[in-house]
């Protein structure tokens, strides 16, 4: 049996700026696990452990997924809530419900009673593992990391975040397996933290966004004014660690050192997240100037449209777990530029361009080559290599495989 802590999903519902590449993350290992469990397999459970409400969002998500496999958690006090009609329902009209939710969690017993009926894996993916679950005799517990840098880059971070990833790692133990979304992400957690069996510690890579893949906004080129193949872009929330000055230095200083540049523009998808005061001033200096586009969050159709028709993907993150943007462009055949620093150079290497020095006049130096055509990019040979490498089928069956070997164990 399989619990599987998806706190993150429920989140979404609410909040979209919580429908972060973990939420996507979690929602494809669910999609194609549904696809790769057999009759003969695990139970699997969906588990949110702060409260009902974010239970029942749960339920909703396994009804509207259209998953049988894997299966909605129901306790007493929600058996009266959980059925199509309440699932069909959109969270405005669901206030009364919440309210009523919100202050209960499910009881310890009702996972002790599941459990008690055959081996068991507790599976985190964000959040830490609860006191109650360490006490279950016999309940194996596996984490997903997704990276570590609060704690490594405590400077990009706010101090709440800092303390939210100490707490989390301050749960780990020595016989818990770990699965990290990149072989670097596991490196680096090996470095940091020395409590985990090593030999515990495994690379499960991740995979494109699945809906991403599936939709194309025919009008979102001329939505924002944009013309094929004639602009760079970045995706990501804009946050000091996606290090997007470095980007903009870099483009102002391609249009300024080529006269061909001035209809050329710098687009910037994402919504706001914690930016200082300067960065964020520089950024709005420039959109006003006309530099650059700022679109803020856009939906999955306009994401696709932007991210193929741009004549290059450029991330300058000091912090990837694992590279999600980037492999995005790449399945749409769209090159990538990013720095030799992170996770991202696993994704690219091979397929994109990878910046040991990046600074802004090498950044520009790359821009004008892609203008010079002095690289060349089959986009659909790259796109069907890249999805080939990394899909969601793959990585389901991985953490398939890993959960048998644990309960085999």
């Amino acid at each position: 049996m399989i619990i599987f802590e998806a706190s993150p999903v429920a989140y979404a519902y609410e909040n979209p700026l919580a429908d972060t590449g973990i939420t996507r993350v979690i929602k494809n290992i669910l999609i194609h696990l549904e696809g790769a469990l057999n009759d003969k397999d695990f139970n699997v459970f969906l588990y949110a452990q702060e409260n009902l409400w974010n239970q029942f969002l749960l339920n909703k998500f396994v009804h509207e997924a259209s998953l049988i496999k894997i299966k909605p958690l129901i306790c007493g006090d929600l058996l009266n809530h959980c059925n199509s009609t309440m699932y069909s329902k959109s969270i405005d009209d669901l206030i009364e419900l919440k309210a009523e939710l919100q202050g209960k969690s499910i009881h310890p017993s009702v996972i002790e009673d599941l459990v008690r009926k055959e081996k068991a894996i507790f599976h985190s993916n964000f959040l830490k593992v609860p006191d109650f679950i360490r006490n279950i005799r016999g309940l194996e517990v596996l984490f997903t990391v997704h990276d570590i840098f609060p704690l490594s880059h405590k400077g990009l971070f706010t101090s709440d975040v800092a303390r939210f990833y100490e707490d989390y790692l301050a749960t780990y133990r020595k016989a818990d397996n770990v699965a990290c979304v990149s072989n670097y992400t596991a490196e680096q957690f090996r470095k940091k933290v020395h409590y985990v069996d090593e030999q515990n510690i495994i690379a499960i890579p991740n995979a494109g966004n699945h809906a991403f893949l599936e939709d194309v906004c025919e009008y979102a080129l001329e939505k924002y004014h944009l013309q094929l193949d004639n602009y760079f872009i970045c995706v990501s929330t804009l946050e000091p660690r996606k290090n997007f000055p470095s980007v903009v230095r870099a483009f102002l200083k391609y249009i300024n050192n080529n006269e061909n540049s001035s209809q050329k523009k710098l687009v910037i998808v994402g919504s706001k997240g914690w930016m200082d005061d300067v960065e964020n001033s520089f950024l709005l200096e420039q959109e006003q100037l006309g530099n650059i586009v700022l679109t803020g969050r856009v939906s999955d159709g306009e994401l696709r449209a932007l991210v193929e028709g741009a004549r290059l993907f450029i991330s300058g993150s000091y912090c990837e777990g694992f590279g999600l943007g980037a492999l995005e462009a790449l399945t749409v055949g769209t090159p990538a530029l990013v720095p030799a620093n992170t996770a991202q150079i696993e994704v690219v290497t091979g397929y994109g361009v990878v910046l040991d020095d990046w600074v802004p006049s090498k950044i520009a130096k790359v821009m004008q080559d892609f203008d010079d055509e002095n690289y060349y990019i089959n986009a659909a040979a790259l796109a069907s290599k890249v999805t080939d490498k990394y899909s969601w089928k793959r990585t389901a069956n991985e953490y398939l495989q890993l959960y048998r070997k644990i309960i085999e164990v």
